[in-house]
């Protein structure tokens, strides 16, 4: 009886992970685009690695939804200035900034999906 028991419990810890939902649009901007496949965001974030500026150590990009469309985040993390953070749809167009034409309430989901190896900022 307990070896059925545990065979249910198994199965239905297998079966109740569904891929199908947000946090799976988070990684995709169309049917089967992935992160990678976003010639912008690789310039950028290469753009960004290669940068001298010891500034780039409190800056990180963020995914999220809004409005159920996946969208990025330019967020900096410097504690002697304060910037607006810009948000960019997945053709790497801006579409607002982050407390002024979007509120911040409307965003969902976000997620770190690149931050420099000296990053100086504690962040989830």
């Amino acid at each position: 009886m307990k070896a059925i028991i545990g065979v249910f419990i198994m199965t239905t810890l297998l079966f109740s992970c569904n891929s199908d939902d947000d946090t799976t649009a988070l990684f995709n901007c169309g049917s089967n685009t992935t992160l990678e496949d976003l010639d912008w965001l690789s310039q950028e974030i290469e753009r960004r690695e290669q940068s001298d500026s010891p500034d780039m150590q409190y800056c990180f990009i963020t995914q999220a939804l809004l409005n159920n469309a996946s969208v990025f985040l330019y967020h900096d993390c410097n504690p002697t200035i304060t910037k607006v953070v810009q948000v960019l749809n997945c053709g790497g167009e801006p579409i607002g900034f982050l407390g002024l034409e979007i509120d911040q309430g409307a965003i969902k989901n976000e997620r770190v999906i690149w931050k420099p190896e000296d990053f100086a900022c504690a962040v989830d």
